[in-house]
C-alpha cells in the first residue's frame, strides 16, 4: 500500500469511528419522553393495573410514575439499590391536606400505620405520608394496587369511577 492509500485508509477509519461515537452520543443524550395515558377504571381497570405494574416492576428506564385523579396523586419514585429496585411512594403532602381543610400536624390517619405509611419529610421540603415498597417481597404487586385503591377511596374520597391519568417519565 502506497502513502496516499494509507492516508486515505486512516482518514476513512477516523471518519467511521467519529460517526459511531457521534451516533452513540446522540442516542445516549436523547431525553426520555414523558408518557400520559388516561384510564376509565370502570371500563379499563385491568389494563391500567397491568400498565402500572409493568412500568414499576419491569421497565428499566422510567424513574417516576404518577397516578393522578381529580386534583390528587399517588407518586412512585423508582430507585435502584444493591438488592434490586425499590419504590418510594408518596400519597399526600401538607399542600394537599390543606386543600382538604386538614393540617398534617393534627390529623390522625389510623390507616397510614396499618398500610405501612409514615409521616416524615425525608425526601421533600414539606411533610408527607410515604412508604417504601420492595419489589422482591412476595405479594407486593397486589399490595401496591390495594393500597392505591384504598388511598383513592378513603384518603381522597374519590371513587373508582373517576378518570385516572397515568404519567411516567
Amino acid at each position: 500500500m502506497g502513502g496516499e492509500e494509507m492516508i486515505a485508509s486512516i482518514i476513512a477509519g477516523v471518519l467511521i469511528i467519529t460517526a459511531i461515537v457521534l451516533a452513540y452520543i446522540g442516542k445516549s443524550s436523547r431525553k426520555l419522553t414523558e408518557v400520559h395515558k388516561s384510564f376509565d377504571l370502570l371500563e379499563r381497570q385491568e389494563e391500567f393495573e397491568k400498565e402500572l405494574l409493568e412500568i414499576l416492576f419491569e421497565h428499566p428506564i422510567y424513574r417516576t410514575v404518577i397516578v393522578e385523579f381529580n386534583s390528587y396523586y399517588v407518586q412512585y419514585l423508582v430507585t435502584e439499590i444493591k438488592q434490586g429496585r425499590e419504590f418510594y411512594c408518596e400519597i399526600m403532602s401538607e399542600t394537599y391536606l390543606r386543600e382538604l381543610n386538614f393540617s398534617i400536624d393534627n390529623i390522625d390517619l389510623p390507616y397510614s400505620e396499618t398500610l405501612g405509611f409514615s409521616k416524615n419529610q425525608d425526601f421533600v421540603e414539606t411533610v408527607n405520608f410515604n412508604k417504601i415498597y420492595h419489589p422482591k417481597k412476595e405479594g407486593n404487586q397486589e399490595e401496591i394496587l390495594s393500597d392505591l385503591y384504598f388511598i383513592m377511596e378513603n384518603v381522597y374520597k374519590v371513587s373508582k369511577s373517576t378518570l385516572v391519568l397515568l404519567k411516567y417519565f
